[in-house]
């Protein structure tokens, strides 16, 4: 298979898994659940630029909202390690998926 990569607002490339069918240019959606993004405080292929926008400790994990800069939000869904230090809003971080296969693409046309 040829390798397949959604162009985000901003101009970041994120590698995905095609719904059958798509052809290049098509306007998609791409769906990542947030157990399935992970923040890097540098940047690697195929992560996004963001901003944390809000953090939310929910018992032992704890839920980021960021925004990129092409403005696409991410939820992100991490394990609260003991005594591990929480990312703050305001904070820049580079967000990725574990896997090409945790990104979900769909047509636009069919999703709405």
């Amino acid at each position: 298979d040829a390798p397949f990569a959604v162009r985000l607002p901003g101009g970041a490339l994120i590698a995905a898994t095609p719904a059958p069918g798509l052809t290049p240019g098509t306007p998609v959606v791409l769906s990542v659940r947030p157990e399935q993004l992970r923040m890097h405080a540098l940047h690697a292929e195929g992560s996004v630029p963001a901003t944390i926008k809000a953090v939310m400790p929910l018992g032992p994990y704890v839920i980021y909202e960021a925004l990129s800069e092409g403005g696409v939000a991410f939820r992100i869904s991490e394990p609260r390690d003991a005594g591990a230090r929480l990312h703050a809003p305001g904070e820049r971080v580079f967000v990725a998926p574990v896997a090409p296969e945790a990104c979900k693409v769909f047509d636009a046309a069919s999703a709405s």
